[in-house]
């Protein structure tokens, strides 16, 4: 199962000037405004970015390829075993497996 995850992620810049040069610094926002209040001027400025990471779910158990290949050969040595047991065994008689 694939699902994406979907980022919205907003950076907010303050600063403060005043006759004195004093600044301010930044703060995590969503919003911008610039106001002034006497002899200061306060900017904010907003910068955003926007991202999606796709991610895969697992739905059953996750085989490397070299447990893969050692499941495959263990299976078939398996039938093998299980077919050779057929035909070696006496016609009409019962294998307790």
């Amino acid at each position: 199962m694939i699902s994406n995850i979907d980022f919205n992620v907003a950076v907010t810049v303050r600063s403060v000037d005043s006759m004195e040069g004093n600044a301010g610094a930044g703060v995590l926002q969503v919003f911008s405004a610039k106001l002034n209040a006497g002899n200061e001027s306060r900017t904010e400025k907003v910068s955003r970015i926007s991202f999606s990471i796709s991610v895969i779910y697992p739905t059953a158990e996750i085989m490397t390829d070299s447990q893969d290949k050692s499941e495959s050969a263990r299976l078939s040595l398996k039938a093998y075993g299980e077919r050779l047991r057929q035909l070696t065994s006496p016609p009409g008689s019962s294998d307790g497996n």
